[in-house]
């Protein structure tokens, strides 16, 4: 009898296995998106609450083309002014995870960073806002990982 139950989970194990390996990727692994920067905030005595910078490389040719189609803003309880996706700008995909109470408490904003003569962008800035609290005993943290779509 055990050893008709060991076959049994093995050909579970086997199965599941074979499930994950053929899972969809995940969104983020997308033809042309490519992770830029992670950004990380953290307090252990009061709140959080700073906008981080992620520079594209020179040269980054953006696909404005693109758009996020989904969005976690916040954890824990935390809020933010963010309604839509659609508020993530064209070309940008930020997705985030924290501990305690954490957000994205406003839309990042994209701007040029370095232009050329001609006015055309040469390197592209990503700003995001980003909070964690409230106060203590407990710490909090944020993390964000910034993705650009490459045209």
């Amino acid at each position: 009898m055990k050893q008709k139950q060991l076959v049994g989970l093995c050909i579970i194990i086997v199965l599941c296995f074979a499930a994950w390996l053929f899972m969809p990727a995940r969104r983020v692994e997308a033809k042309g998106l490519e992770k830029i920067c992670h950004l990380y905030g953290e307090s252990n005595s009061g709140n959080y609450e700073q906008t981080q910078v992620c520079d594209l490389p020179e040269g980054f040719r953006l696909d404005r083309a693109y758009q996020q189609e989904d969005f976690r803003c916040c954890g824990g309880g935390a809020t933010s002014y963010i309604k839509s996706s659609k508020e993530i700008p064209q070309g940008i995909r930020v997705d985030t995870e924290g501990g305690h109470f954490w957000a994205v408490p406003k839309a990042p904003s994209l701007q040029p960073l370095k232009m050329d003569d001609e006015d055309r962008v040469l390197q592209w800035r990503v700003l995001v806002p980003m909070y964690c609290g409230p106060n203590p005993p407990v710490g909090c943290n944020i993390k964000v990982d910034v993705y650009a779509s490459r045209r």
